[in-house]
């Protein structure tokens, strides 16, 4: 709300929730707004717990309706995480932690979720924790690294760049997926400094590799609330005295969701700036065909989740040619994620997409194997091993 329509607005947004929420209580409850865009409601006197949900479910109920501000209306959702006394405490301070540990659950969930607090709650939260401290230094003991996927021209039959994947080889638990480590670093800040680790890394391989290749790296939308980004990038990019254009920025239609605006302008100085960007997972998220139109792209990559029954499935074969017939006309370039057979590459090459990439083609490897990768005489007939 602050971003697109100022504070005065995002204001008046809080406002109008916090009416909403006092209709949903009685008048011997009491609602606090804790946070930016966190409330909390302690309530006594309760003869059953099946009483917290039923409000819980009223203040779901009153955020389904959209908020009037700036004569627009804008959709609200809310997720919702409850302690109960004393079962989960009996103290407030842990009350207070078991709620957010029950709300953490209830986001991961989805918009309208309600959690309660859950005894494993706890143990989840307290392994959380733990990584987290050890995420910190992740970096200053050289835990992290970067394997390097390729991307494959279809019509020129050449590998054209690689995308830069993250690991973390924790030295307990071993390889952690980013999938873990990533939103516990969002959440923290230590995004910031680990996504400025990648990037100055990866620009620092492409250095090394034929002039006609590119790297690609992921951002994540934590990373441009970071208002330092542009120069970062243009900091990497000439300590490792490599060209714009050989450096592409993939981000995530989820992304673009809560940070548009800001977003667009950060696009449009990266192409300025000759750096390429690419819009992955396309066709996963809310309105990509309103991204397209909005905001600057050099390049979309289709889903996995489209090109893996493309063969099987009639629909997803449609969506697929269709999405690849509209990037031919806005001159956008496609590349067609997850491609593992051979019939998926003959079909991709018959409607005409640009590039491939899967395992097919090659998996993730290790920097020093790059030049090995890129010399194979391959007929791409069989999968990579």
């Amino acid at each position: 709300m602050n971003d697109k329509f100022g504070h005065l607005a995002g204001d008046e947004f809080l406002v109008q929730a916090a009416v909403r929420l006092q209709r949903c209580v009685r008048q011997t409850d009491t609602v606090a707004r804790i946070g930016g865009d966190e409330f909390a409601l302690v309530m006594t006197n309760l003869t059953k717990v099946e009483d917290a949900l039923e409000v819980a479910e009223r203040f779901v109920g009153a955020f389904a309706e959209p908020f009037a501000i700036e004569r627009c209306e804008i959709a609200g959702a809310t997720s919702i995480g409850i302690a109960v006394a004393p079962r989960d405490g009996d103290v407030p301070h842990v009350l207070l932690r078991n709620a957010d540990i029950a709300l953490y659950r209830a986001k991961q969930a989805g918009p309208g979720t309600i959690c309660f607090f859950e005894i494993n709650d706890d143990k989840s939260a307290h392994e959380r924790r733990a990584l987290q401290r050890d995420l910190e230094f992740a970096i200053d003991r050289d835990e992290l690294f970067l394997l390097y996927q390729p991307f494959f021209d279809i019509h020129a039959n050449r590998i054209t760049g690689f995308e830069a994947l993250l690991r973390w080889r924790h030295p307990v638990r071993g390889i952690i997926s980013p999938t873990e480590f990533i939103p516990i670093a969002e959440e923290t800040g230590l995004i910031h400094g680990i996504g400025e680790w990648v990037l100055r890394r990866a620009c620092a391989t492409l250095s090394n590799w034929p002039s006609d290749l590119r790297v690609a790296v992921n951002f994540s939308a934590a990373q441009f609330h970071n208002t330092g980004i542009l120069q970062t990038i243009v900091q990497a990019l000439s300590q490792a005295r490599v060209a714009p254009h050989r450096l592409e920025i993939e981000i995530t239609e989820s992304m673009l969701i809560s940070k548009y605006a800001p977003a667009s302008s950060i696009l449009t100085s990266l192409l300025q700036l000759g750096v390429t960007v690419a819009l992955d997972d396309f066709g996963t998220g809310y309105s990509s065909l309103t991204y397209l139109l909005k905001l600057p792209y050099t390049r979309i990559k289709i889903d996995q989740s489209f090109i893996r029954d493309m063969l099987r499935r009639p629909d997803n074969a449609a969506i697929v040619k269709s999405i690849i017939a509209l990037t031919r006309d806005l001159r956008i370039g496609v590349v067609a994620e997850g491609v593992e057979t051979t019939e998926q590459l003959d079909y991709l090459r018959q409607t005409y997409c640009d590039e491939v990439q899967g395992y097919l083609i090659g998996r993730p490897v290790a920097e020093d194997h790059i030049f090995a990768l890129l010399h194979q005489d391959k007929q791409w007939s069989t999968p990579a091993a």
